[in-house]
């Protein structure tokens, strides 16, 4: 029996079908579906970053293949448009396996991170933009409607109304109710892991954002986070710097919430005018609580970490001297580059026995 084309080539009448698939396939093509989805069910339960990244481009792949095996009607310019995504959605597939697997330590990881993150967006860019002019020539036979422009509107306005309400959820402001340097010192103390030779910063959306302070001077004043490096942990299990004694961590002090990652004081390049306080590769990031929080400096605002990943990014502190110390400090991303552990109380005791 001769099969019944969806969409008469030579007419400008169409069927249902062929609008409800080729809508479908535009949505699957055009907007990351399977993320927003994801992130309703991510609310009350942790879903492996690896599960946001497949069911994104395996989404993808399925639009595609509604447009050439349920659609057809194949042409060069859609052929070549289809090859130009598929690269690019390759591409920006092993960009982001790159930036996984990166060695993040020193100051030529961030400038490759940079790098390989501006091609992973140019691959993308390329991608939607292809992937956009591919719909619209598989549409032009009804996109242009008076019903299917209303429609088209409709589903947009929902889409970014879904977005903004989805991102709003997962934000908390910043208020005057914030842990004072007094706090965060009783904190320590509590935990046992308060000492007398310490640094300590405090992050804020002000000046350069990261701030040198003391818990002598300065136990009156707040800041949304507290990064704080002092306590070493005895290293009993010698699976990180087997070679060393102690252990060093970084205690991020965040919403009231209290995190710790094993850290390095690289003094190096001081010749260069500049220390370092970086993450040791390869650590987790030990938490007492699955709702996790990070601070976006920029917008001064807490965002929840119910959705999304951590990523490491360093803050300047200038010194009178001109010397100046590069911090990591947590910021949340779409994509997670660093794992979390969670235990039930972050002491002395317990991080003596994690390393």
């Amino acid at each position: 029996m001769e099969k019944t084309n969806l969409v008469n080539e030579n007419s400008s009448e169409v069927t249902k079908s062929y609008i409800i698939l080729t809508i479908i396939a535009g949505i699957l093509t055009l907007i990351p579906i399977s993320s927003l989805l994801l992130g309703l069910i991510d609310f009350n339960m942790n879903i492996n970053e690896s599960v946001y990244i497949i069911s994104f481009y395996i989404v993808k792949i399925i639009g595609y293949f509604i447009y050439f095996s349920a659609l057809k009607n194949t042409t060069k310019s859609k052929i070549t448009l289809s090859v130009v995504a598929g690269i690019s959605l390759a591409m920006s597939a092993f960009m982001y396996y790159q930036m996984y697997n990166m060695e993040n330590t020193g100051i030529d990881y961030v400038g490759e991170a940079i790098l390989k993150a501006m091609v992973f967006n140019i691959c993308m860019a390329i991608y939607y933009i292809s992937t956009f002019i591919l719909f619209i020539i598989y549409a032009k036979k009804f996109i242009f409607k008076k019903k299917a422009i209303v429609i088209i509107i409709t589903a947009i306005i929902l889409i970014i109304l879904f977005v903004f309400i989805r991102h709003y959820s997962q934000i908390e402001k910043v208020s005057d109710n914030i842990p004072t340097v007094s706090d965060l010192k009783n904190e320590l103390i509590e935990r046992d892991l308060y000492t007398n030779d310490y640094l300590l910063f405090g992050i804020d959306n002000k000046e350069n954002n990261i701030h040198k302070i003391d818990f002598n001077s300065d136990l009156s004043k707040k800041y949304p986070s507290y990064v704080y490096y002092g306590y070493k942990s005895k290293n009993l299990n010698k699976n990180i710097n087997k070679y060393d004694d102690y252990l060093e961590w970084l205690i991020y002090y965040t919403n009231g919430k209290i995190y710790a990652v094993p850290v390095e004081f690289d003094d190096s390049q001081s010749f260069q005018d500049f220390y370092s306080l970086s993450l040791i590769p390869g650590c987790n990031i030990i938490s007492e609580d699955k709702e996790m929080y990070t601070y976006n400096w920029e917008a001064n605002y807490y965002e929840k970490m119910n959705n999304g990943g951590f990523l490491r990014e360093y803050l300047r502190y200038y010194y009178d001297n001109d010397m100046y110390i590069n911090v990591d400090v947590l910021r949340k991303e779409p994509y997670s580059y660093l794992d979390y552990e969670i235990i039930d109380k972050i002491n002395s005791d317990t991080l003596d026995n994690l390393t």
